[in-house]
């Protein structure tokens, strides 16, 4: 198809054609198309239709499904250690719209007595809706919001728990340890990184996802 049309057309026909393509051309790390997968909404083009029904988006929904069911486990074993003393940091670096930890947050609503959540993020409209999510299902209380890079942040072995969720995707291998010796300054000793990235096989399997 692009040998015959040219790549112009095909990239201004995916624009014209796919609310979901239209938003990773212009930002591949949008958190935009992350909330239409994870709220599966109703979309009328076909690609769309399509991209919304495939394993990676079916992937990137059962992504969130397991941070919210792993990560009060993970913050009750940290306050069994006894390392974090009367309250659990954590930092969800590269946040979004930090759904899966305010979903982590209602769902089991003891742990926000002893669990107090950083969300870091570079984009203020992605942390405008977390804010708003936040609000609305009462958490203001437990979560703090900061837009930064997150290589550049303060943190001194401070952190029991981390995000990094879909952070290195697209990254090649030496950025990604570049990244990962920043942040490891900010974890205590013994803290613990959940970490997600694609597979490079969903290249072959799944070319409208790979940009």
């Amino acid at each position: 198809f692009s040998r015959s049309y040219g790549k112009d057309v095909l990239i201004r026909y995916f624009r014209e054609t796919s609310v979901i393509a239209k938003m990773l051309m212009r930002d591949p790390g949008t958190f935009e198309m992350l909330e239409i997968v994870y709220k599966e909404e109703m979309l009328e083009g076909v690609i769309d239709k399509y991209l919304l029904g495939s394993l990676p988006a079916q992937a990137l929904r059962n992504r969130l499904k397991a941070v919210t069911m792993h990560l009060p486990s993970q913050i009750e074993s940290i306050t069994h250690r006894g390392s974090a003393g009367k309250t659990v940091k954590v930092a969800n670096l590269g946040c979004g719209s930090a759904r899966d930890v305010i979903m982590a947050m209602q769902q089991n609503p003891p742990l926000r007595k002893f669990t107090s959540i950083d969300c870091i993020d570079t984009d203020i409209v992605a942390l405008t809706t977390a804010r708003e999510l936040a609000s609305n299902a009462g958490l203001d209380q437990n979560i703090s919001f900061t837009q930064k890079s997150l290589t550049q942040l303060s943190y001194k072995k401070e952190i029991d728990l981390g995000l990094l969720i879909g952070v290195l995707c697209g990254l090649v291998y030496r950025a990604c340890v570049v990244i990962l010796k920043k942040i490891k300054k900010y974890f205590k000793k013994g803290g613990i990184l959940i970490a997600s990235n694609v597979l490079a096989a969903m290249a072959e399997q799944e070319p409208f996802f790979t940009y």
